[in-house]
Order: C-alpha cells, then sequence, then structure tokens
C-alpha cells in the first residue's frame, strides 16, 4: 500500500511521538509502529492493520493534542 493516505498516517504517527517519517509507502517499520500505536491505544486488536478504527483513534488523539 502506498499513497498519500500512508503519508498522513506516518504523518500523524510522528506528531504523536513515534518515529515513523512520512515515506508514502507502508513498509515493515510503518506495520510495526502501527502495532505499537495499537498495543497502546487499542489493545484489544494489534495486528499492525491500519484500519479504519485504528486511524479514527489516531484522528481523535491528534485533535486532542491540537
Amino acid at each position: 500500500e502506498a499513497g498519500a493516505g500512508v503519508f498522513a498516517l506516518q504523518a500523524g504517527l510522528t506528531r504523536l511521538g513515534y518515529d515513523c517519517p512520512p515515506s508514502g509507502r507502508f513498509d515493515a517499520d510503518t506495520a510495526t509502529i502501527v502495532s505499537a500505536f495499537q498495543r497502546h491505544w487499542r489493545p484489544e486488536q494489534v495486528d499492525g492493520v491500519a484500519d479504519g478504527e485504528t486511524r479514527a483513534r489516531l484522528i481523535a488523539l491528534l485533535r486532542a493534542a491540537a
């Protein structure tokens, strides 16, 4: 997976303090970071997949931090 959505995901994770430099490519490092995010913010399903719920929680956290 690649594109603007992945870039936005990576940029959001970076803003929250994760070491996820935006490249626009969903690579193994990004999946590991998504898993770390899920372990902390959505422990009921940790799979490294940036699904809708994972993205929604990221957006909510970014809005709360703004």
